[in-house]
């Protein structure tokens, strides 16, 4: 039922986005990154995709039903705040048809599974993608009953980073967008 809804709405929102010009004066060449500075940065997710640069480690690295599922990456070149947005709206869209494969091949069973016990001696790293980009994560267990080492990388953490670079030479009220491009999210970035 929320798909059938889902997908109206998110025309209706870019409707509005698209049809105004006060949308695309703010966003258009504002904030903008290249290919290579956000590869050299570190960025990860629709921020990096904005720049051109095919990467998400659902396809990258597949991990669950992934490999199971059809979907694209979408990507834009312009780097911009307004190309941040196109990519958004498009994996929007994907999740949405992604979410619909998955439910039409949700195998029957017990709706929750035994995991069994987690290994308490080794260390393990995992990387899953995100709506923000990618988190990395890296654990040391050495037997007892919390981990030795947890080192988690969110996306946020990192591709604010990018906000100096992003900013300079606009406008201080230019940032909004610049920000609203990065879309940080404080639980992520405050260590």
């Amino acid at each position: 039922k929320t798909m059938k809804i889902f997908r109206p709405r998110l025309a209706e929102y870019e409707d509005l986005f698209d049809g105004s010009s006060i949308w695309h004066v703010r966003t258009k060449n504002v904030g903008t990154l290249s290919a290579s500075d956000a590869k050299d940065l570190g960025i990860t997710g629709p921020l990096l995709r904005c720049a051109g640069v095919k990467a998400d480690a659902r396809k990258d690295d597949p991990y669950a039903a992934y490999p199971e599922l059809d979907f694209e990456i979408p990507t834009r070149k312009d780097g911009d705040v307004y190309a941040s947005y196109e990519v958004r709206m498009e994996e929007m869209r994907i999740s949405a048809d992604i979410i619909d494969q998955a439910l039409d091949n949700l195998p029957t069973g017990p709706v929750q599974t035994d995991l069994g016990r987690i290994e308490p001696v080794g260390e393990g790293i995992s990387r899953i993608e995100d709506p923000r980009g990618e988190i990395a994560t890296y654990v040391i267990g050495d037997g007892g009953d919390k981990p030795y080492r947890l080192r988690v990388r969110t996306p946020e953490y990192i591709n604010v980073s990018a906000l100096g670079h992003m900013s300079r030479g606009y406008k201080i009220a230019d940032l909004i967008a610049i920000i609203g491009g990065i879309d940080p999210c404080l639980g992520g970035i405050d260590r």
